[in-house]
């Protein structure tokens, strides 16, 4: 062999286009992550959910761009992912479905918890003023905002007293 037969063969060793070609890393799906830290809070607000998806914002915008370009089966082939489960985590930005469910939950064994409570936050005013389903409901949500909306003498006041006895009295 001549010295130009051993430096060619010494260049295509180290060629790139001999390289074998890495997969590609399949991106990380956050459903359990997601679910997780859900369900680990107690009631949440809309603008705690937004916070809880941000991080994950990048993989939604990756994956809506292959939707678009209707590429998705061979996304799902390439990656080893499921529809199902593209479909699952686009779901917590489409619908906060996980969060309403969440928070009924929470509410149901809130209002277990404090029964009592609720059923005499108001006896040193009236021990007559008994909270109804509803009342109690926005007593114990703690969205960012909460907006009563009911007829004259439907109990608005006595539902916004009682939720400001409740946020002194239990979250201060």
């Amino acid at each position: 062999m001549g010295i130009f037969s051993r430096l060619f063969r010494r260049r295509k060793k180290k060629d790139s286009f001999n390289k074998p070609i890495k997969a590609e890393r399949a991106p990380f799906l956050p459903i359990e992550l997601i679910r997780k830290e859900v369900s680990s809070r107690s009631f949440i607000s809309q603008k705690e959910y937004l916070d809880i998806l941000e991080p994950h914002l990048d993989i939604k915008n990756q994956i809506d761009a292959v939707k678009r370009a209707n590429m998705l089966t061979e996304y799902c082939l390439k990656h080893g992912i499921s529809k199902d489960d593209i479909d699952s985590f686009l779901s917590f930005f489409d619908s906060q479905e996980l969060r309403i469910q969440h928070n009924k939950q929470f509410l149901k064994e809130e209002e277990k918890i404090n029964k009592y409570y609720l059923e005499h936050i108001l006896d040193e005013c009236d021990p007559r003023i008994k909270l109804d389903e509803d009342q109690i409901k926005v007593v114990l949500s703690d969205e960012d905002n909460t907006l009563v909306i009911a007829g004259a003498g439907a109990g608005k006041t006595t539902t916004v007293a009682a939720k400001a006895k409740y946020l002194v009295d239990k979250k201060a």
